[in-house]
């Protein structure tokens, strides 16, 4: 069976992605969101999942729709 990749790693994808396609630097976005350049990439590269209040902050400030993630 094929690997079926979770909510958490998609949601990750979803943040670098938004963040690249708007030309934002880690350390830019991590700022606005109140956490720092290092938790941002963990986040990014799903080594963590962010605590519920970043992850709708990063949702907020990246224009991401997070109905689709609420099992996280």
């Amino acid at each position: 069976m094929p690997y079926q990749h979770t909510m958490a790693e998609m949601f990750s994808w979803e943040i670098r992605r938004k963040r690249k396609q708007k030309h934002w630097t880690q350390t830019f976005v991590a700022l606005k969101v109140g956490i720092t350049t290092r938790q941002l990439q963990n986040i990014e590269s799903g080594i963590c999942d962010p605590h519920t209040s970043v992850s709708l902050s990063l949702a907020h400030l990246l224009d991401i729709g997070i109905d689709k993630y609420r099992d996280l």
